[in-house]
């Protein structure tokens, strides 16, 4: 654990008339939160050519309604609402009139809605001493694709409507019209079943199914490596005369009233979610605020990222809930609700974050101590009344209806649920304002891990134009300038002294006096790059014993031992060539880095991968061992490889292990007796995290090793 000490920062409020919660529109004194690092001016009416201000606030949330000039520029529009945003954690946009009328039918689009493997969603109570309010969110894949159609039938199932309005009763399931419609329902639960979707029995025609589809337990994010669009036919007998749209009102008062049921039964009857679904309902004529083409940093990324740089479809139902978290990477993020019932939506105002994510390590203390980025998991839920009565944090929400968007920014977290079917649209996004953020992003390092996105800040910022202020040159470029041009007056005022009204005068530089009829020639710039070879082929990092290799390069002795393809003969790194190009494209779970080549745990369906000299330090197990192989012939024959496991799947220490029964195991002393100067060892703190050192020294007589620590992450 390491502390550091930051700057604090003064916030410029927004401009008067805006009424914030309480104690959401400053930092405290002393605080250590990241926002204090950042130097922005959140002045809405400096660094902007656009001055917006909101239509108004409802219950803390600033909603916008730009005129379409206003609308035009997506960049402009951000930067002049990101003083609110950043306040206030979330803002909503209505946009103009013009854009709605402009935007086509969605008859054709909603024919190719997928909704693979939607999750249904188990809202696990965490309350104890009769305490309410807190909720563990478990998300169980269904197993089931369904269209539009098949979706709407089961959200008008009476077990997934939202409860009737005061003095109403719940409206009967339409009835199919034609038989593809009724097909759907064939093997589905009648009305008054006690059963939900994701244990209902598999479809047949007349007879009882003997099995259930199988539910498999799966986190919000996994699903981006596994969702790939279904590009089957579509069948326009299942669509004849069928309209997505929902014609239901949702007032104010209705909207309360779901509210209050939602907290009410929100663990009882488990809702089920299509979400995170690649996916569009934007055609070509939408012209701006296409969320497919949206401008920013995320389009310079080497990769399609599903949900980062393209767009992901969120069907939804009743109750069916995003928990708190915020955005990979500390992104923006905007979403668009085409059709259907609300959203409900809730935001912690920066203000508040700390103080919010100590209150939500206070209801999960473990999950904290295992992760302190838990809350990126998606997974945890708590009311605003909980919030309020028992931390004095205020949440401001905002109902968010179809035709409109809701932004969120850095550092706002955020949650919400649906009110009944619906279909949204939702994307990140990167502005000039997110990069000083992204620098002091953190991310989840549990085993959870690899369900997040990371981005490569320093990549990124290479791939932008040279003339961008945010460019960052290769490693060894420099960049040189003639003195003359150095020497140039400027045309820019002097600004004042810090803290007075002194004015420091510039130095005068002497004139050049050149005669009239002399040319001078034209200033040039020189870029000069200067090629910084690795020391190791296969891998980022230095400070291990390097080998030459059959190809004339350089590597590591233990980059060629660990990497399957290679070997090490008589001190020489063989058969580089013979490494596939799919295990150079592998990212080291440890280093985030593709660079070099990198092995993945030997467990079952485990995809984690390490560089060599990464393994150590990240945990894995390595082991040889003996394996049967065969030839051709059938012959059979034993051959040694390593044996890899991710700190996930290594043996376990038992815990009731002390000390003393460590100090005295002779295996332990055997091992540590037999370590030489500049062999790589793992070490573990009792009932602690897992580190590695390279040894220095190896004071036998004194039991003690003295060994430099590897990828220190405390300095």
């Amino acid at each position: 654990m390491f502390t550091s000490s930051m700057p604090q920062l003064a916030f410029k409020s927004p401009p008067l008339g805006l009424h914030s919660p309480p104690d959401s529109n400053a930092l405290k004194d002393g605080s250590d939160s990241e926002l204090s690092d950042l130097e922005m001016d959140l002045d809405p009416s400096s660094n902007s050519e656009l001055h917006l201000e909101p239509k108004e606030i409802i219950d803390g949330v600033p909603v916008f309604a730009p005129s379409m000039e206003q609308f035009q520029d997506f960049e402009k529009f951000i930067t002049a609402v990101n003083p609110w945003g950043m306040t206030h954690g979330i803002v909503k946009v209505i946009p103009p009139k013009k854009w709605l009328d402009e935007q086509p039918s969605l008859h054709e689009e909603v024919k190719k809605i997928k909704i693979k493997n939607p999750y249904i969603q188990e809202m696990n109570n965490q309350g104890s001493r009769g305490t309410t309010g807190n909720f563990r969110q478990l998300n169980l894949s269904s197993n089931r694709t369904y269209n539009i159609v098949e979706w709407r039938a089961l959200c008008n199932q009476l077990s997934r409507q939202p409860p009737a309005k005061r003095g109403e009763t719940r409206r009967a399931p339409e009835k199919l019209v034609n038989a593809a419609k009724k097909k759907v329902e064939f093997g589905r639960p009648c009305e008054n079943s006690e059963s939900t979707v994701g244990r209902m029995s598999k479809p047949s025609l007349g007879k009882k199914s003997k099995s259930k589809p199988k539910e498999e337990e799966v986190s919000v994010n996994s699903r981006r490596n596994k969702y790939r669009e279904d590009d089957t036919l579509v069948d326009e007998k299942a669509f004849k005369d069928f309209d997505y749209n929902l014609y239901e009102e949702f007032d104010d008062e209705r909207c309360q009233e779901l509210e209050v049921a939602y907290w009410k039964h929100i663990s009882y009857a488990p809702p089920i979610y299509g979400g995170d679904m690649p996916g569009t309902l934007f055609t070509d004529k939408t012209k701006v605020w296409d969320l497919r083409n949206l401008p920013g940093f995320l389009n310079y990324l080497d990769e399609k990222v599903p949900g980062i740089n393209t767009t992901y479809l969120y069907i939804g139902s009743w109750k069916s809930t995003f928990s708190w978290h915020l955005e990979d990477v500390d992104l923006y993020s905007i979403n668009y609700l085409h059709f259907g019932a609300p959203k409900q939506w809730y935001s912690i105002s920066q203000g508040d974050r700390e103080r919010f994510e100590k209150a939500m390590a206070i209801k999960w203390p473990e999950e904290y101590k295992d992760c302190n980025q838990f809350l990126r998991h998606k997974t945890f839920q708590i009311s605003p009344a909980a919030l309020l009565k028992e931390f004095k944090i205020k949440v401001n929400k905002i109902v968010h209806r179809p035709g409109e968007f809701m932004i969120t920014f850095p550092y706002g977290y955020h949650a919400g649920y649906n009110l009944g079917y619906n279909c949204a649209e939702a994307v990140n996004f990167a502005v000039d304002e997110w990069i000083p953020i992204a620098e002091k992003a953190k991310r989840c390092d549990c085993a959870q891990q690899q369900d997040s996105v990371w981005v490569d800040l320093d990549s990124l910022r290479k791939k932008l134009p040279r003339t961008h202020k945010w460019y960052l040159g290769e490693p060894g470029e420099e960049e040189y300038f003639e003195e003359d041009e150095i020497d140039q007056p400027t045309d820019m005022p002097t600004p004042p002294h810090s803290g007075s009204d002194i004015k420091i005068c510039q130095p005068r530089k002497r004139k050049h006096i050149t005669p009239k009829t002399q040319i001078r020639p034209p200033k040039r710039r020189a870029t000069v790059k200067v090629p910084e070879e690795p020391d190791c082929i296969l891998c980022p990092n230095a400070g291990f014993e390097i080998l030459s290799t059959d190809n004339g390069k350089k590597a590591h002795r233990i980059c060629g031992e660990y990497i399957p393809e290679t070997c090490v003969v008589e001190d020489v790194v063989h058969d580089i060539g013979f490494i596939s190009k799919a295990r150079m494209g592998l990212k080291c779970i440890n280093c985030r880095s593709k660079k070099g080549a990198c092995f993945q745990c030997s467990a079952a369906k485990c995809t984690r991968a390490y560089h060599a000299t990464c393994a150590a330090a990240s945990g894995v197990l390595v082991q040889k061992v003996w394996i049967s192989s065969y030839v051709e012939d059938g012959t059979e024959y034993k051959e040694e490889i390593f044996d890899f496991r991710c700190r996930f799947h290594r043996p376990r220490r038992d815990k009731d292990i002390d000390e003393v029964t460590l100090s005295e195991d002779c295996k332990i002393k055997q091992f540590g007796y037999g370590l030489e100067k500049g062999d790589v060892c793992q070490f573990q703190y009792l009932r602690s995290e897992i580190f590695a050192g390279l040894v220095i020294s190896n004071n036998r007589s004194e039991s003690s090793v003295t060994i430099n620590v590897l990828f220190d992450k405390t300095k």
